[in-house]
Parts: C-alpha cells; sequence; structure tokens
C-alpha cells in the first residue's frame, strides 16, 4: 500500500534470500474486517516446504473469512483494471489523509501523527485543555456528534490514556 511514490514488488528486492508477501483485501479494497487475504513466496525452490506446511496447518483452523467474502473473492480479484483503481484508490486516500491531519492538528490539544500505508490515523488528546474525564468519553461524543468512529488505544494495548485511532478508508469527496 503506497499513497504517493511507486510501488515496487518483494521479489525485485532478493533473488536469495526468501520472502513472505502478505496483503489483502482490508487494504487493497477498503473492506476493514474482511479477513480475507493471501500470501505470496518468494525464494528458490524447496525453501519454503516446512513453512507451507505450517502455513496450511495454522491457515485451516485460523482463518475463516464469511461466506460473503469468500463468494466475492473471484469478481474481486478479476477486475480488468484493478492497477489503475487501486494506484487512483491509494492517491485519494493518501490525500484525504493528507487533509485530515492537517486539519486535526489546528485544534487545540489534539496531535495528530503521520499515517504510512495505514487505513487508520493515529492521534492524542491532552484532556487537561477539555472538561472530559477519559479518552472513552471523548470517543463516545465524537461517535454521537459527528457520526465518526474512533477507537481509544487501549483497544490496541497502547497504554498512553490519550491516544486514539481514527479509521480513514473514504475519500475527500
Amino acid at each position: 500500500m503506497v499513497f504517493s511514490g511507486e510501488w515496487r514488488s518483494f521479489s525485485e528486492l532478493s533473488d536469495r534470500v526468501p520472502i513472505i508477501r502478505c496483503t489483502g483485501l482490508t487494504k487493497r479494497y477498503c473492506v476493514p474486517g474482511w479477513r480475507m487475504g493471501f500470501l505470496v513466496l518468494y525464494g528458490q525452490a524447496g525453501v519454503f516446504d516446512e513453512v507451507k506446511r505450517g502455513l496450511r496447518n495454522w491457515c485451516s483452523i485460523f482463518l475463516m473469512p464469511n461466506t460473503i467474502t469468500q463468494q466475492s473473492l473471484q469478481a474481486i480479484m478479476t477486475q480488468p483494471d484493478e492497477p489503475a483503481r487501486l494506484k487512483d484508490m491509494m492517491a485519494k486516500i493518501g490525500q484525504y489523509i493528507e487533509r485530515l491531519t492537517t486539519d486535526l492538528n489546528t485544534i487545540k490539544g489534539l496531535r495528530c501523527g503521520r499515517a504510512e500505508a495505514a487505513m487508520y490515523l493515529p492521534f492524542s488528546c491532552d484532556l487537561s485543555l477539555y472538561d472530559f474525564k477519559d479518552i472513552e468519553e471523548l470517543v463516545l461524543l465524537i461517535y454521537k456528534e459527528e457520526n465518526v468512529k474512533v477507537f481509544p488505544g487501549s483497544l490496541f494495548g497502547e497504554r498512553d490514556s490519550s491516544f486514539c485511532r481514527m479509521v480513514v478508508c473514504t475519500y475527500t469527496e
């Protein structure tokens, strides 16, 4: 996932070092939560034999995408304009994230990080400047008043009680 610049295949990086590339529908098609992905293994013949066996065992237990996702996969993956669509979508999301980052950083007490190759935008809030008892109260207010889903960092193991993540799978329009 590249918002700007040129994407390079991992296979271009080395012909001697084995590489495992992992990707999925979430980022390519802006469908968070679909949990459908795939691996591409780059390496000399036989280097991944044991890894493949382990991956098959693991995937049969842990990866269980829903029926709608499974049935959609063939139609999704065979779109003729896929490379152009993906490049256009990444450019638009990159512009949106840039605009959102700039706008959030103008709000007193908010500090917004920079998203690179992610569908979420991290930010923190200095709660001492506002009348919120905790970040969860702010998150609920943003959802009630603006219908924007923001998730407190505690959901991701973040110990900083002022940290949040905002999903940004949309365009500027």
